[in-house]
């Protein structure tokens, strides 16, 4: 766990996603309008996450994430354990950054491909063809 993270869980108890976008925001001295401009979305949606009135998919947390230019292992950890309190499942999740991908691409840096994608869409085609039904004449 990040010394950020501690701090912010000793202060307010367990870390959401809305309590980074406003770290983020604060930090960088940013208004919700800028971070919205930032991430391409409104400034009501900004505000609605940081007070936890929506919730993210963990796309867009990635995604958010990634236009912040923030740790993307950090928002994920928190999407994750955020996503469990709200299951009843008080839980820690550790989370670690592969090195390199099986293809030489660095997993984080941004504008490139990501394995966890690349993975993620072959799965999808082998599950999919084998639960295809066969047609017989």
């Amino acid at each position: 766990m990040t010394n950020a993270l501690k701090f912010l869980e000793d202060r307010n108890g367990a870390t959401t996603i809305g309590m980074l976008f406003r770290a983020y925001r604060t930090k960088n001295d940013l208004t919700q309008d800028q971070l919205a401009e930032i991430i391409s979305v409104g400034k009501s949606l900004v505000s609605d996450i940081e007070n936890d009135r929506k919730s993210l998919s963990i796309s867009k947390c990635v995604e958010y994430a990634t236009k912040m230019e923030e740790s993307v292992i950090l928002f994920v950890k928190v999407w994750f354990e955020q996503s469990l309190r709200n299951e009843h499942v008080y839980a820690s999740v550790e989370l670690k950054p592969m090195a390199e991908a099986s293809i030489g691409v660095p997993v984080y840096r941004r504008g490139t491909t990501r394995p966890h994608r690349v993975a993620a869409k072959k799965a999808t085609k082998k599950i999919a063809s084998s639960t295809r039904k066969k047609v017989y004449a």
